[in-house]
């Protein structure tokens, strides 16, 4: 009410202005909706509701007959493959779960010693459920990712106590380190399930086939190669064969599309862009870690610590693995952060002692972590002044349980040389010692025959011009 009144006072009052016409102009101004720019519809067309409506799939039926018959001419012999189907389904598809677990980012041809080992030291699910945890870590030295054996062998226990022996992939699924990945292809490879198998060689053949611009989902990939093995007689061999084609002809770096069976259903092959798919995603930078390892040696044995059974103790946040004395250290330290990490690792086992160092670190990596491993080494006298360690020949580090970054410590802590002093202990490995010099004798002088000066010749000519050259 007071406004209104207000807004009456403003108005002049004349003769000429009406009481309607002030009362009009005391009304509030109404406010102006929003602007919103109109909405097309177009009839017949939809929204993408997510990226599986914008990738270009293939003819699953068409593209299934072109990729047997690549692969029925001809694949790579591995150990683990059966070209016919076997009696003892069992046994083969315990070997076909052992190898599907190496696998995991590691190459095949890494795999294969380890898994013939493997299979002559456990050649059943029985046998391996009764092997001793030390003794598989030890075995599976060099592969890397150490919770893989530690899954096979609590898979392997399970297994070997149950009643029943799983023939599907639902039923793998429920034993213990078991993921979609491997429950599928033992399940389609073995007991010939139609499911379809997802992994990096596979992913790539089918971000080029449909020519994946995004980052789908998993439901995505797992659709795509679905395509194939839906309605098929031989959902191993189809999945067998996509990851062969991706670890072979569509390879990362220079894929071979020439010889590939599904060019003629790839999307990129025919836009010319097979380049630029998959989409490489930008990966976050690698954590810098320093880890300070001290060698100690008697003789010719080394000191081992005792597998932690918690991870953070670990220079390496490794699990169930013997380890050389070590500290770690986040970043990339200082010169004295060094030298007191080497010597808080020699402390915490007994006396300090002068050691020789390696003036390079060596690199080791682990997942997305850069390591850099300073080495000392120090020759001891009395092995008992050092407590919770274990003394073992340097030749027998492959019977334990160890990271290779153990082994690569331990070679490079021998090539120190113990002769050239340097202050605080410090050595260098690429240190040369200098020849001595020697003093070369020179023969007696021979006697001097003079002889009387010939008479002068003019000069011969030669191929090379007027006179031949001078050496």
């Amino acid at each position: 009410m007071r406004l209104r009144a207000l807004a009456l006072a403003l108005v002049p009052r004349s003769a000429s202005v009406s009481l309607a016409a002030r009362r009009v102009a005391a009304r509030p101004r109404p406010v102006d909706p929003p602007r919103v720019k109109p909405v097309t519809i177009q009839i017949g067309k939809t929204m993408p509701k997510d990226i599986e409506d914008t990738i270009v799939k293939p003819d699953g039926a068409a593209a299934r007959q072109d990729l047997l018959k690549w692969w029925d001419a001809g694949h790579r012999a591995m150990p683990w493959r059966r070209e016919t189907p076997a009696d003892d389904k069992k046994a083969w598809a315990y070997g076909v779960w052992v190898s599907e677990v190496m696998l995991q980012q590691t190459q095949v041809s890494r795999v294969d010693p380890y898994w013939r080992r493997w299979m002559e030291r456990w050649p059943s699910v029985e046998s391996l459920a009764r092997a001793d945890e030390s003794d598989v870590k030890a075995l599976w030295s060099g592969l890397g990712y150490y919770r893989r054996c530690a899954f096979l062998l609590e898979g392997a226990k399970q297994l070997a106590s149950a009643n029943e022996w799983p023939t599907s992939k639902d039923q793998w699924l429920k034993v213990k380190g078991v993921g979609p990945y491997t429950a599928a292809a033992i399940s389609s490879i073995v007991y010939g399930e139609r499911t379809p198998v997802v992994d990096g060689n596979v992913v790539r053949v089918f971000s080029r086939l449909a020519m994946c611009g995004e980052k789908p989902t998993a439901k995505v990939w797992w659709s795509l190669a679905g395509s194939l093995t839906d309605g098929c007689d031989r959902p191993g061999a189809v999945n067998q064969a996509l990851m062969e084609l991706g670890a072979t002809a569509c390879s990362k770096q220079k894929p071979s599309c020439g010889g590939c069976p599904l060019r003629g259903h790839c999307a990129a092959f025919k836009g010319q862009v097979v380049d630029k798919y998959p989409v490489v995603v930008k990966k976050a930078p690698p954590v810098k870690v320093a880890v300070c390892l001290v060698v100690l040696r008697h003789n010719d044995r080394v000191a081992l610590v005792a597998p932690q059974s918690d991870r953070s103790k670990s220079p390496f946040r490794l699990e169930g693995l013997w380890e050389l004395p070590g500290t770690r250290i986040e970043g990339e330290p200082d010169e004295n952060a060094i030298v007191q990490g080497l010597d808080d690792a020699l402390r915490a086992l007994g006396p300090t002692t002068k050691g020789l160092r390696a003036k390079k670190p060596l690199s080791h990596s682990i997942t997305s972590t850069r390591y850099a491993v300073h080495v000392q080494r120090c020759d001891v006298d009395d092995p008992a002044l050092y407590s919770n360690v274990e003394w073992v020949a340097a030749d027998d580090l492959g019977t334990k349980g160890c990271s290779s970054v153990v082994k690569k410590a331990v070679d490079a802590a021998a090539k120190i040389d113990a002769k050239r002093k340097l202050p605080k202990g410090q050595q260098t490995l690429s240190f040369k010692p200098a020849k001595k010099a020697t003093t070369r004798v020179s023969p007696p002088p021979e006697p001097v025959t003079v002889t009387p000066p010939s008479p002068p010749q003019l000069a011969t000519p030669s191929a090379f011009g007027a006179y031949a050259f001078a050496e």
